[in-house]
């Protein structure tokens, strides 16, 4: 059986009349890297912020490190570093006194934490410098390095990708990987820069219209979303005969007037001159596959 460090039950929140999170059940499994996808206004920073304490619920449960009860939760909370939206940073501080700060506000008696996170997040260069002059990926990442005070086992980071340039993106793809890889930490990413996601994620829960429609591990995506052939053709029933009788597969599949062959993929060529000398008029053939960006907006069609 899987250890599930976060999972919540009907999870949900109204302002009077307006559902801004509708019985989300979602579980977050050790060691996961959980990407949490969904537009803006889905309801993904209203969910961090109850996961977090900073906004209550209106119904539903929450369950952290195996416990419920809401005292033990508030008290296991420390054991959670969170990174909601922007960093709350002071300017005309060093990145050392930002530090200094957020670890006597956790009460961290250990001196040396400071210099550890520092380095965990590649600024320990950077310690004495002002964060008025950090460029936005640096201030992300110091933002990481205040979360990581106390040597959390989960890390919920809303949003740390937005606003980044190339560089700032492959940087932190990079720590996070490290600190998942490398420490150990579980972490809850919400991004709506797929593309990037895809590349660290483990498992992905998608929230539309203020609920968590779909929760499925990397490899369950890799099954969903296999490369084919699409092949479209009138009629349909001569190209399933010669796949079938020709090819000798039943690994394909009809949508309206296309077929989706998931075999040959890489012998598309080969497929079409076959098709083409039995007689079938193809219209188009090509190579196609759903990656993660694809199979959300496909699941956001059907619903």
């Amino acid at each position: 059986m899987p250890e599930y460090i976060l999972r919540t039950q009907k999870l949900s929140k109204f302002y009077k009349q307006d559902k801004v999170l509708n019985d989300v059940n979602m579980g977050i499994r050790k060691g996961d890297i959980y990407g949490l996808i969904g537009m803006n206004g889905a309801g993904k920073t209203t969910l961090i912020r109850i996961l977090a304490g900073l906004t209550p619920s209106s119904g539903g449960s929450i369950e952290l490190f195996g416990r419920t009860e809401e005292s033990q939760i508030e008290q296991l909370r420390s054991k959670v570093g969170w990174l909601i939206e922007t960093p709350a940073l002071y300017l005309n501080h060093t990145a050392y006194e930002n530090l200094e700060l957020e670890r006597i506000h956790k009460g961290i008696e250990d001196n040396q934490a400071i210099e550890k996170v520092l380095r965990i997040v590649g600024l320990e260069d950077a310690g004495d410098k002002k964060t008025a002059n950090f460029s936005l990926g640096m201030k992300q990442r110091l933002g990481i390095a205040m979360a990581l005070l106390g040597e959390p086992e989960l890390l919920v980071l809303d949003e740390p990708i937005n606003g980044l340039d190339p560089v700032g993106i492959v940087d932190m793809r990079e720590l996070l990987l490290k600190l998942n890889q490398e420490y150990g930490i579980t972490i809850l990413i919400s991004s709506h820069i797929l593309t990037e996601l895809a590349q660290i994620a483990t498992c992905y829960g998608i929230i539309n219209h203020h609920t968590l429609v779909q929760e499925f591990s990397a490899e369950e995506l890799s099954q969903r979303s296999k490369p084919y052939i699409s092949i479209k053709s009138k009629p349909v029933e001569n190209t399933i005969r010669v796949l079938a009788s020709k090819l000798n597969t039943d690994r394909f599949e009809v949508v309206g007037n296309t077929v989706r062959l998931y075999d040959y993929y890489t012998e598309s060529g080969r497929v079409a001159s076959l098709l083409h000398e039995n007689g079938v008029a193809v219209e188009e053939i090509s190579c196609k596959g759903q990656d993660l960006e694809h199979y959300y907006m496909t699941l956001l069609e059907r619903n």
